[in-house]
């Protein structure tokens, strides 16, 4: 990965898989010696979920191809047979982790409030907000369009 302006990490080569979602974890290293990995558990990828930044895609695509066609023993062999490229962002801050409470209530009053009670600063008595549009990833398991109370909170 390569460090640019605001602290953002960009890979410099793609990661190529053909599974919906991955593991990972980041690891500090100087001269290809490993100085701190990151602790707890691994993260999750889910390419499925995160959305697709179309332009760069197919520009980036249409890059590989014309690398192919210039330098083909130079390119890569698993980018040779890339029919799509799904160019996605992970937005991540090293050792910590979000939780998010998604909470569905079917009662339609306005004036109910969801709170949660907890025993951590971070999470006591944190007062949940319902979400502005419907959910469609809820439909399955309701059978209709819902508004959930929500509450997300990073956590070191």
């Amino acid at each position: 990965m390569m460090w640019t302006e605001g602290h953002i990490w960009v890979l410099q080569q793609p990661i190529v898989t053909t599974k919906p979602h991955f593991l990972y974890k980041y690891a500090l290293m100087e001269d290809d010696n490993l100085i701190k990995l990151e602790t707890g558990i691994a993260r999750i990828a889910d390419l499925e979920l995160l959305p697709d930044l179309q332009d760069k895609s197919q520009e980036f695509l249409k890059q590989q191809q014309q690398k192919i066609k210039e330098n083909s023993y130079k390119v890569d062999t698993k980018l040779k047979h890339l029919k799509h490229i799904k160019n996605v962002v992970l937005t991540d801050v090293w050792e910590t982790f979000q939780i998010r409470w998604t909470v569905n209530q079917p009662f339609e009053d306005e004036n109910l409030d969801m709170i949660i009670e907890g025993n951590r600063e971070e999470i006591d008595h944190q007062i949940m907000k319902k979400t502005p549009i419907a959910q469609k990833w809820m439909y399955n398991k309701f059978g209709q369009k819902v508004k959930p109370y929500e509450y997300t909170i990073d956590m070191m």
